[in-house]
């Protein structure tokens, strides 16, 4: 197996950071999670949770900017590389918490849609009982 160069992965970081909609911010880590604090707490404010304790289960006591990464997929080659797939760790990200929340309200109506598939075996389950025209 043949492992790309340190430049290699550089670049195809850059180059999926180029195809998104990610800009490069000049600001320390610390004044932008400052920020987006202030912004979190005042549309708390806006939404009727004023005080600190109401708010508290939305904030994340000790935020960190969201981090990425490739993650290369070495089961798979290309004609000389492995494949690399982005990846952010948004865990302990201001809005971490507050996208826990809505994931908890949003799984159970996902999961009542004919089309929700739980895991491989559920998967399995559901082509067991299809049954195929031989036309």
């Amino acid at each position: 197996t043949k492992l790309e160069s340190e430049q290699t992965y550089i670049q195809k970081e850059e180059n999926q950071i180029q195809q998104g909609d990610y800009k490069k911010e000049r600001k320390s880590e610390n004044t932008l999670l400052e920020n987006i604090r202030k912004k979190l707490k005042a549309d708390l404010v806006k939404m009727g949770y004023k005080t600190l304790k109401e708010q508290k289960r939305f904030l994340v006591s000790s935020p960190y900017i969201a981090k990425a990464y490739l993650l290369c997929k070495v089961h798979k080659i290309e004609p000389i590389y492995h494949p690399a797939r982005m990846i952010v760790s948004q865990v302990n990200d201001p809005t971490y918490l507050m996208s826990k929340i809505l994931t908890d309200i949003l799984n159970p109506l996902d999961q009542s849609a004919d089309s929700f598939i739980k895991s491989s075996v559920h998967l399995k389950d559901h082509l067991m009982m299809l049954t195929i025209d031989p036309d």
